[in-house]
């Protein structure tokens, strides 16, 4: 399946305005049920007995400080001066020139922040430093050029768990799943982001 995304008609010559990456009403609903999705089958493959999550390069889980109570937290670094954070309630990917996109669980509205965080200290959506739509051709390209990295992350890391658990073992997280058979088949999970990627990649390019 290849998801399709849109800009602004005038997004080349919009650079004082906000501007918004815009999916048509189909492919954003099947983003945010991927990203839901997504994050509900690495909770599984944290919580299951091979930890498979903690198995992939350059990904640790980030302990709590005593006292404090919230989402489990699992970060890593992904090459080329990308960081990635993701929690119960979000995702969030930062590169040391491009800034830093949030992603909220349930919906695929990208929010931005120029500085180079993505909430290290933060176990809870309400604690999380402020994130705001993109403004401008700048934002927005670095804005679609985070979200080709994480896409390509999330289609690199099924491509990666498959032959170790095989497929049956996604498919049982997706039998547990409090929406069962509304999202994406387990073996189209990586293609389907992929797809995502490549879209962004080629949105970025327009912009560029």
């Amino acid at each position: 399946m290849t998801l399709a995304l849109q800009l602004p008609s005038n997004a080349r010559t919009a650079s004082s305005e906000r501007l918004r990456v815009q999916l048509p009403y189909e492919t954003k609903k099947t983003a945010r049920s991927l990203l839901d999705q997504q994050l509900w089958c690495m909770g599984c493959d944290l919580r299951a007995s091979g930890r498979w999550f903690l198995e992939y390069p350059g990904m640790r889980p980030v302990p709590r400080p005593p006292g404090i109570r919230g989402s489990a937290r699992v970060a890593g670094t992904l090459g080329e001066g990308f960081q990635l954070s993701l929690w119960g309630f979000g995702v969030g990917i930062a590169h040391e020139t491009l800034g830093a996109v949030f992603l909220r669980r349930y919906g695929f509205f990208p929010q931005m922040r120029p500085a180079y965080d993505l909430g290290a200290d933060c176990w809870s959506l309400k604690a999380m430093p402020r994130f705001s739509a993109p403004r401008g051709v700048g934002d927005c390209w670095a804005c679609l050029s985070l979200l080709t990295r994480l896409a390509e992350f999330f289609a690199e890391y099924e491509a990666w768990l498959t032959p170790l658990t095989g497929e049956k073992y996604r498919e049982n997280c997706l039998n547990a799943w409090h929406r069962k058979g509304a999202g994406i088949p387990a073996g189209e999970m990586a293609a389907t982001w992929r797809g995502l990627g490549e879209d962004c990649r080629r949105l970025s390019w327009q912009l560029s």
